[in-house]
């Protein structure tokens, strides 16, 4: 057999192969993102909790209640860093502190509060590691 025929039918394969991937990880996206929505019923709750007074206190108390006790500015800050992952330009949050100090437990607590489906959790990572993944699979995940 021709080493050029062979090449060329691998490629080929490879192709359809890399093709058919991308259509997978789509279509589990996108079921992924049509069981997450609210009801109707979720959505008024959701915007009475926004529009309370004492919001920021509220967030505050949840967190605590997950067993989180830290500086209120530093819970906050978190949050606000999680929840930004829907605005078109999210913000960047890195979580930095002395060895103890209860980076864990932020990230822990931070975790509970994101919905399973834009969550990703990574623990240690290689540059090479992120080379596989496609293109889009983090973009407004919190990881």
């Amino acid at each position: 057999m021709n080493e050029s025929v062979i090449n060329a039918d691998l490629l080929s394969l490879i192709e359809t192969l890399e093709a058919e991937r991308l259509s997978m990880r789509k279509t589990s996206t996108n079921e992924a993102e049509s069981t997450a929505a609210m009801t109707e019923a979720e959505k008024r709750e959701a915007i009475a909790f926004l529009k309370d007074e004492k919001l920021c206190e509220r967030i505050v108390e949840d967190f605590r209640r997950c067993g989180l006790v830290g500086e209120r500015s530093t819970v906050l800050t978190a949050y606000l860093g999680s929840i930004s992952r829907k605005l078109t330009e999210p913000l960047a949050l890195l979580i930095v502190a002395r060895s103890g100090a209860g980076k864990s437990a932020l990230q822990d607590a931070l975790c509970a509060f994101v919905p399973p489906e834009e969550l990703v959790r990574v623990t240690r990572l290689t540059g090479q590691a992120l080379f596989y993944k496609d293109p889009y699979s983090l973009q407004r995940r919190c990881w």
